[in-house]
């Protein structure tokens, strides 16, 4: 391998441990939630609820079918039947108190989970150029391994974008279309949509779980 290659590649490494070290500083996701039923209503003692119809609000096709299937995909994973709007709804079916009942009375779905993104607070961060020094040995010899050859590379910058995003989730139960329970939730610096779904979607699933929403 060359020099021109190898101080490229370190360069590469280099940038990869600094967005992870970003990353892995960045705040744990966060969920505030309150129930909007009296606990001894009939549709609070009705959970856990299976059978669950979830549908994200945007009008981006395309996230709203990432993220409806990612929270789909998390349901299930608890042992909750579940399926994303996108295909539970009829084709071009617009998403309202109708089109939903009709789908939810055809797959005999329990309850509806409705995502909206309420807020996106973008960030950016510069990481400075820096000189860093790379040694080598000079032969695989005995000897040769304790003479070194150092080579400085300048590692640019470059710039770090991260998002800081929050959901307003509402539970609803099919039965009397109850507003059942909500949450707020908040993922912190996060580099890619992927990040944001991975983090929002367990949390979400996870507090669903603890109150006994879901299984």
């Amino acid at each position: 391998m060359t020099h021109q290659n190898l101080n490229r590649r370190i360069v590469m490494l280099g940038s990869l441990a600094i967005s992870m070290s970003l990353a892995a500083c960045s705040k744990p996701t966060t969920i505030k939630s309150v129930w909007q039923e009296q606990a001894d209503s009939p549709v609070v003692a009705a959970a856990p609820y299976n059978g669950i119809i979830v549908i994200g609000i945007t009008n981006n096709s395309n996230q709203r079918r990432r993220f409806e299937n990612e929270m789909t995909g998390r349901l299930k994973q608890a042992g909750t039947t579940a399926w994303p709007s996108h295909t539970a709804l009829e084709p071009g079916a617009e998403i309202n108190r109708e089109t939903i009942l009709a789908a939810a009375n055809k797959l005999s779905a329990s309850a509806v989970l409705v995502s909206r993104l309420a807020n996106n607070q973008v960030a950016t961060k510069q990481v400075d150029e820096r000189t860093e020094v790379e040694s080598t040995p000079q032969s695989q010899t005995p000897i040769g391994i304790f003479r070194k050859d150092y080579n400085e590379y300048e590692e640019p910058g470059y710039v770090v974008v991260t998002h800081t995003v929050r959901l307003d989730t509402d539970f609803y139960a099919v039965k009397d279309s109850i507003l059942l329970y909500s949450m707020k939730s908040t993922t912190y610096d996060k580099e890619t949509e992927f990040d944001v779904l991975d983090d929002v979607t367990d949390a979400i699933a996870k507090r669903l779980s603890r109150d006994g929403l879901i299984k």
